[in-house]
């Protein structure tokens, strides 16, 4: 259930309208329209006084294209939408690290500490930031918000995940109520629903899983997010509200491993947020405010990047932690 809406009409000039499924239907009807229309300016009804768009040619074919600096002024529906790079996390990588072909989201991951940007690769916990952002689950409304439960977020990510790339390789996840059987799985992702200590490793229960078990060394889980947030590897703390990655490997005994995790903390709404943050975006949540929530990935430290953006309003409102609303 990606919040995507590609039904959105475009207007030619002379007041053609078309949608973009009756326009993408016939690649020969298209070329013949957007031909026709390549010097004439498009609008991209998105948003009531529209947005202008662009025909352009690239290979010999035309394309439609969003106006410089104009394609996060589409609505978050839009499929032309694109984030500021004020509000994203994402300008601080290099090419190397992210990549858009088609429709697939290629990204380079490794759990080594990322230095200095531009960062040439993804933390597993930004990676989850990333997908949170791709499947919608940062865009807060009162009627997306009444119908958002465990399923649809499960299904939102599997979704966004059938066109995900981590180092080259498809992702094929397991995630409870989406996909049923780890098996031929390479990553997990899933709500933490309780962590249990044995003599060997954790393990690790998920939300709506009452079927399989998955275990973490020492090792693993002194090197990874998890002993920041769960404590100390002989002593874990159980903490609600936590969503995990992380690689699945399969023993020749039967018992589930897991490597290079992340973690992603999330609020009662599946909001990301932070410990400092949450009272905020819930003040945000009862006011009934429209708005989505900024993704600092592995760029930590960088202030000028918004807690979160309005879209209540005539125009996008960028507001800091405990900014007045």
């Amino acid at each position: 259930m990606k919040y995507t809406n590609d039904r959105v009409p475009l207007r030619f000039d002379g007041g053609v309208e078309v949608s973009r499924p009756w326009l993408s239907a016939d690649q020969h009807r298209a070329q013949r329209i957007l031909r026709k229309h390549a010097s004439e300016p498009v609008q991209c009804l998105c948003t009531p006084s529209g947005v202008p768009m662009h025909v352009v040619c690239r290979g010999g074919s035309f394309h439609l294209a969003t106006m410089p600096g104009r394609a996060h002024h589409h609505a978050l529906s839009c499929p032309s939408y694109r984030p500021d790079r004020k509000t994203s996390g994402l300008k601080h990588y290099d090419r190397s690290a992210y990549t858009l072909t088609g429709q697939n989201q290629n990204v380079f991951v490794s759990s080594s500490p990322v230095g200095a940007p531009p960062f040439s690769h993804f933390t597993p916990s930004a990676v989850l930031q990333l997908l949170w952002d791709l499947a919608g689950l940062t865009v807060c409304t009162p009627k997306i918000l009444a119908k958002r439960k465990y399923f649809l977020v499960s299904r939102s990510l599997a979704d966004v995940c059938a066109g995900f790339r981590i180092n080259g390789d498809a992702m094929r996840p397991y995630i409870p109520l989406a996909f049923t059987d780890p098996r031929f799985c390479r990553y997990l992702l899933g709500g933490v629903r309780r962590i249990c200590h044995g003599r060997y490793g954790n393990a690790i229960h998920l939300s709506a899983d009452n079927d399989h078990t998955f275990w973490v060394d020492q090792k693993e889980w002194s090197n990874s997010a998890l002993s920041e947030v769960f404590g100390p590897f002989d002593e874990p703390q159980w903490q609600r509200g936590y969503f995990i990655i992380a690689r699945l490997f399969l023993t020749r005994h039967g018992n589930f491993r897991l490597f290079d995790s992340g973690l992603l903390r999330v609020n009662r709404s599946f909001l990301p947020v932070t410990v400092a943050d949450e009272g905020f975006l819930q003040g945000l949540v009862d006011a009934n405010r429209r708005f989505f929530v900024c993704q600092r990935y592995d760029a930590i430290g960088d202030d000028r990047i918004p807690l979160v953006v309005l879209i209540d309003r005539d125009e996008p409102l960028y507001l800091y932690s405990g900014q007045p609303f």
